[in-house]
């Protein structure tokens, strides 16, 4: 069975939404990975500035959703997704403002709160782009964004915490492999689920030139431009990690963060072609 490519008056709102679900990704997978240094024993302004790049990634991701659920009406964006998101966003902007003072009860409250709102709003967006298949590729969907999240979270948390040893050259090196080890898990983790959809694309696809939906090329490129390349590396950050070298680390982050994306996009252009999450 060959799956056709979707056309509609609506195809470049489609096209738009699955790539705003990076952004939100961004900013749902940076405030979890915001949990993994030591609170107490980073300066605050690490807190402070990666934060606002968080929030700033979710008022572009969330608000454009937001903006094309008003706007498109007819879009398969739900009225429900719309109201995840527009709960989300000021949850982050409140939480990021205790930042700046010392009202911990507050900010212990926020920081859950927020973080159960995104992932929330995360499923439920997932859900909604693969809505034509059935619950075992829903919960896929969900699997696949959850994991896409902590990935990129883990990425731009490791690459401006190493950015940090320039500003607090006396910092222990422990906190930064506290970053890395939560990246690492992250990629692992989207890995396995990658594999599990490219089994399950697989499955649904027919045989011969009609496998994978006839889009072999991209799911091909999805795992050679993403995750296996960004293990590879991860074992480099590793070792330069040991020595210690923060600055090596850094960098190497930044070749993980490219890889890390290039694979986020190939994967929502699938789901934009074909509605699989991958």
């Amino acid at each position: 069975m060959r799956y056709p490519l979707r056309r509609s008056t609506l195809f470049m709102t489609e096209f738009a939404r699955c790539f705003l679900l990076v952004l939100c990704q961004s900013a749902v997978g940076g405030m979890l990975s915001l949990a993994v240094p030591p609170f107490r024993d980073v300066e605050r302004g690490f807190y402070k500035s990666t934060g606002v790049i968080y929030f700033l990634f979710g008022l572009l991701g969330a608000g454009g959703t937001i903006y094309l659920y008003f706007s498109r009406p007819e879009s398969s964006i739900g009225a429900g997704e719309t109201a995840l998101w527009m709960a989300f966003l000021p949850v982050m902007a409140l939480y990021v403002s205790t930042l700046w003072g010392e009202a911990e009860l507050a900010r212990a409250r926020l920081f859950p709160l927020g973080l159960g709102l995104g992932f929330l709003a995360l499923g439920v967006s997932a859900v909604s782009l693969s809505s034509e298949f059935g619950f075992a590729v829903q919960v896929l969907a969900v699997l696949t964004s959850f994991a896409g999240a902590g990935v990129l979270g883990g990425v731009w948390t490791g690459m401006w915490f190493g950015h940090w040893y320039l500003i607090d050259i006396e910092m222990d090196i422990e906190p930064f492999r506290k970053c890395f080890r939560f990246f690492l898990g992250t990629l692992i983790f989207e890995t396995a689920v990658l594999a599990i959809g490219i089994f399950g694309m697989w499955l649904l696809g027919g045989s011969g030139e009609e496998r994978f939906f006839g889009y072999s090329t991209a799911v091909a490129l999805r795992v050679l431009l993403g995750p296996l390349p960004a293990l590879g590396i991860a074992l480099m950050v590793y070792r330069v990690l040991v020595i210690p070298q923060t600055m090596a680390a850094t960098g190497l982050f930044y070749i993980e963060l490219i890889f890390v994306l290039t694979g986020a996009f190939i994967g929502r252009y699938i789901t934009f072609l074909t509605g699989f999450p991958l």
